[in-house]
């Protein structure tokens, strides 16, 4: 019936939340902090570069 629907939707959705959670924390420890600002750095190089091409069509 319904209330055992209902059990497995919550069932269901602590399982999803779990792997949210897992999978957060271990992308969080691929992603170093002075990886993410290196990654930044090299985006802010690049887009003068966009912004020359873009003026000169």
């Amino acid at each position: 019936g319904i209330k055992k629907d209902l059990q497995i939707m919550k069932q269901n959705m602590n399982r999803l939340m779990n792997f949210i959670e897992t999978a957060s924390s271990e992308f969080s420890k691929f992603a170093k902090k002075e990886d993410l600002e290196i990654l930044s750095k090299q985006a802010k190089m690049f887009q003068p570069l966009k912004l020359e091409k873009s003026t000169k069509q």
